[in-house]
Order: structure tokens, then sequence, then C-alpha cells
């Protein structure tokens, strides 16, 4: 669970010209962060408690804020 910034870290991963998508539980976009390093650190203080889906090329993950 994240409430103020949560880290990506994507070790295995070419991050040139990536980024990484947010989507809330409808499936609405909420945020593109530019992937510039193997740590990226986005920030979800503004978004309310609830579950959202982090989208890096071909792979989706979920994240959970409460």
């Amino acid at each position: 669970p994240g409430t103020e910034h949560v880290i990506l870290e994507l070790p295995d991963f070419d991050t040139r010209a990536t980024s990484c998508q947010v989507y809330n539980a409808s499936g609405l976009l909420l945020e593109n962060v530019a992937i510039t390093s193997l740590r990226t650190s986005i920030d979800v203080s503004a978004f309310p408690n609830g579950v959202y889906w982090l989208k890096v090329s071909d792979r989706t993950l979920k994240m959970l804020i409460h």
C-alpha cells in the first residue's frame, strides 16, 4: 500500500522511451509517468483510497491505496 509516493522498480526493464500509465478501477487514465531510471517515484498523494492499475509496456500491476 502507498499513501504519498510509490516506488516502481523495474530492474530487468529497458527504460528507453518508456512510460507508466496509472488507471483507476474504472479504467480512467489518471497519470502518465515517464520512466527515466530503474527506480521511478510516482506521486499518489492526491489519489483517493482504492485499487489502481499501473501499465508498463506489456505489464499490468495492481496497486492498492488505503
